[in-house]
Parts: C-alpha cells; structure tokens; sequence
C-alpha cells in the first residue's frame, strides 16, 4: 500500500502542474537580412513572418541589410531587383547564425524561406 501511495503523489503533482501551465510562450528571435548584388542595384524586399503576414514591400539599394525581431515559425522573404540585368542574392541569419542563402537569376525575384527558432 505505501509502494502505490508514494508512486501516486508525483504522479498527480505532475497532472497538477501540467494542468496549471497554459499556453505555450512564444519566443522573439533577432533576425537579420542581408541583400547583395551589383553595387547600386535597387530593388523592393517583401517579408512575411507568423506574426506579420506579407508586410508592404520595402524599396532599397544595394548593400542592404535589416534587422527585426519576429516571433518564431514560417517565415518567407523574397526579394525583387529593379532592373532586368540584376541578380541578387538574399541571406538571412537568426540569432547571428546564417540559416539560408539564395541567389536569384537576372530580373528574377529571390526566395529565401526559413523557420525562424532557436540557434542551429
């Protein structure tokens, strides 16, 4: 009887404490996008991350780089050059670690999609 008494108090400690938990945490991680190409191409960069679906494109100039601060998830940038002769490639790093690298051909948009979480 003391054997299952023991064995049935951690047991329902247990029960109580994931019962208590609530939602998950999210977490925030630095994210960093890094635009390279020909020197003085310009071009629009569009971002959709889990918690800002397909924010408005933003217009720049090569070198480009941005940093926010997304939740974790799916995340998708894609990045258009202005002239038909540019290619230009798209790095994006989360938490200073370089998670995806692309490089688009001449006038063609570029895609660099990730999962945004924790270090590699």
């Amino acid at each position: 009887m003391k054997r299952a008494l023991v064995l049935a108090v951690p047991a329902l400690a247990l029960v109580g404490l994931t019962a208590c938990g609530g939602p998950p945490e999210q977490t925030a991680y630095e994210v960093t996008l890094e635009v390279a190409g020909p020197a003085g191409a310009t071009g629009t960069v569009q971002k959709s991350t889990s918690d800002s679906q397909e924010q408005p494109p933003v217009q720049f100039s090569v070198p480009h780089k941005d940093t926010w601060v997304p939740m974790g998830g799916p995340a998708e940038v894609v990045v258009t050059p202005d002239s038909p002769d540019s290619a230009l490639t798209c790095k994006v790093l989360v938490e200073g670690e370089e998670r995806v690298t692309e490089t688009g051909q001449p006038g063609q948009p570029v895609t660099c999609a990730l999962t945004i979480d924790g270090p590699a």
